[in-house]
Parts: structure tokens; C-alpha cells; sequence
């Protein structure tokens, strides 16, 4: 699967996957792609490699349909980071 516009990473599912649960994939019209991995984290253990690419996989569920734009203006008007996720859901 090719990547060519924001739309496609900001809409996309995002699934972890890959050996060892490193890596994040997005999924768009059924075809997964390589987003983000921890494999090469060599200063984080297993776990953490593990742990790490979840986050990144929950933050881009939180962040799906907003553009980096939207998450910026979100993350400056906020006082907190509770505010922020809680700006985020609202959208």
C-alpha cells in the first residue's frame, strides 16, 4: 500500500503488529503499511519496545480524523494533558 496524502494516516486503523508487538502498521482500504517501529530502540528492553509501540498505536486510535494541525491548536489551548485528550475526544 502506498501513502500519498494526510487523509490516509489521519483516517487510517492502526494495529500493532510485527515480531515481538514492535511495530506499528496502518491499515487503509485492507492493506497494512509500516508506520512506526521500536525494533531498533536498542537502549529499551523487550518490553519496553513492546510497551512503546502500543502507545503509538493508542495515541494515533486517540488521535484518528484529526489532522496535525487540529492536535497542535488542541495541545497549545490546553491547560493540562487531561484537557487535551479530553479536547481531542470531543472532536
Amino acid at each position: 500500500m502506498d501513502i500519498f496524502t494526510e487523509n490516509q494516516i489521519n483516517n487510517a486503523l492502526v494495529v500493532q503488529s510485527g515480531r515481538g508487538g514492535r511495530s506499528v502498521r496502518v491499515v487503509s482500504n485492507g492493506k497494512e503499511s509500516g508506520f512506526a517501529t521500536t525494533t531498533y530502540s536498542y537502549s529499551m528492553s523487550h518490553e519496553m519496545k513492546e510497551y512503546s509501540a502500543k502507545r503509538i498505536a493508542i495515541l494515533m486510535a486517540l488521535a484518528q480524523g484529526k489532522s496535525n494541525s487540529q492536535l497542535e491548536s488542541l495541545l497549545s489551548n490546553s491547560h493540562t494533558p487531561q484537557v487535551a485528550i479530553n479536547n481531542i475526544k470531543a472532536i
